[in-house]
């Protein structure tokens, strides 16, 4: 038989859903301490609640995890479009590289239960100006990155959702994929919404 670490199924993905949305910096702090609050009550109605708290506190560096990297696919997606349409390669230095978001914000940013870090509250990428669109086709070229992120995104949410549906269910442990099809879709909801 399947053992569940946090629970029920339900009390997980509430759990999630609480967490993921704590991870925008303009969240109240209450949805932190109300996702940890009913972490921890799953875990104490467990039969093992160590092994319970230790099984969310992977679950939610996971959905952490995820949710940094559908920030850079999404990222990564405008610079795609980008060389793509220029046809030039893009040098990216240190900053683009990390979406102009210090490695310490990132490394925060894994930290369940806490909220999100300010510096990482903007994350983008910067295309070099060598790779300039010419004047005449500049209005469809800029819009061609920027609507690529969303579909990045949207593709990457649908990829995940796929994958939990198809080849993970009938895995022992479903919440890590559970946690990455929120992330996913958490990244194409803001991108659709900006």
């Amino acid at each position: 038989p399947r053992r569940r670490f946090s629970g029920s199924g339900m009390a997980m993905a509430w759990e999630l859903c609480l967490e993921a949305a704590a991870c925008d910096s303009g969240a109240p702090r209450w949805m932190s301490w109300a996702s940890f609050l009913l972490s921890a009550i799953c875990c104490a109605a467990n039969e093992e609640p160590a092994l319970a708290f230790v099984h969310n506190m992977t679950v939610m560096i996971t959905l952490r995890a995820a949710l940094i990297f559908s920030v850079f696919f999404h990222e990564y997606a405008h610079v795609f479009a980008a060389v793509l349409i220029s046809g030039k390669l893009c040098v990216v230095d240190g900053n683009n590289l990390l979406c102009n978001v210090p490695l310490s914000a990132w490394l925060t940013a894994l930290v369940p239960y806490s909220g999100w870090p300010k510096l990482a509250t903007n994350p983008h990428v910067r295309v070099p100006t060598s790779m300039a669109i010419s004047p005449k086709g500049s209005s469809f070229a800029q819009a061609a990155i920027e609507y690529n992120g969303l579909f990045g995104s949207v593709a990457l949410g649908f990829a995940v959702t796929y994958c939990h549906f198809v080849y993970f269910q009938p895995l022992y442990d479903t919440e890590h994929i559970l946690a990455c099809t929120i992330a996913a879709w958490l990244v194409a909801a803001g991108a659709f919404a900006t």
